[in-house]
This record gives structure tokens, C-alpha cells and sequence, in this order.
């Protein structure tokens, strides 16, 4: 593994984002936010199991 590499098992998309800006360098950008239970960025990992998504979802 490279240093400045990310890896990530079991992950969520919680946010998406796409924005445009066509007077911009980079005209398309897109942001993003992972809810991972197992993440390695260059030498550090972190692992936390996710709840189960019954216990996540509401009831109405």
C-alpha cells in the first residue's frame, strides 16, 4: 500500500454532492461522504462495525 492511498470495506454513501461551475479550473466537483466499518488511509486503520439497519431505520 502506498502511502497516500485510502482503502474502505462496507461502506455507506451518506452525502452526495455535485456542484457546477463552468468559470471554474475544475468545472464539475464532487463531494462525497462514506460511513465505512473498516477504513486504511497510508499506514493508520480504523474498524468499527456498523448497526444493523433495522436498528437505523424509523418506524412510522
Amino acid at each position: 500500500m502506498r502511502l497516500g492511498e485510502i482503502s474502505f470495506k462496507n461502506a455507506y454513501i451518506v452525502h452526495y454532492k455535485e456542484t457546477l461551475d463552468v468559470n471554474n479550473e475544475a468545472p464539475m466537483t464532487i463531494a462525497m461522504t462514506f460511513s465505512t466499518e473498516n477504513i486504511t488511509v497510508g499506514l493508520a486503520h480504523k474498524s468499527e462495525k456498523h448497526q444493523d439497519y433495522a436498528e437505523l431505520s424509523c418506524s412510522a
